[in-house]
């Protein structure tokens, strides 16, 4: 697996790709997508995906059931969640 990747979690925190699927982080982060609170959900689509761009990953995404997870996004009323749940779709 290629991904290696440092991304930004916060200014101060750095974690890998690798460390997240390592970790059973995927699952996590699909249970993020339903979260209440819409910057949860809006970052929650920025980081999967920016983990998408890794083909293995993004299939695993899949098999996770991120999918069925992307319906409470899909019906938010806030821009932000709107616009980071596009970008994921692309």
């Amino acid at each position: 697996m290629s991904c290696l990747i440092n991304v930004e979690m916060t200014p101060h925190v750095y974690i890998s790709y690798s460390e997240i699927v390592n970790h059973g982080g995927i699952e996590s982060l699909i249970s993020l997508l339903s979260h209440s609170k819409d910057t949860v959900v809006s970052n929650t689509c920025v980081i999967l995906t920016n983990m998408s761009t890794e083909e293995e990953v993004r299939s695993d995404i899949q098999r996770q059931g991120v999918i069925s997870a992307l319906m409470t996004p899909l019906q938010s009323k806030n821009c932000d969640v709107q616009v980071n749940f596009y970008n994921f779709m692309r």
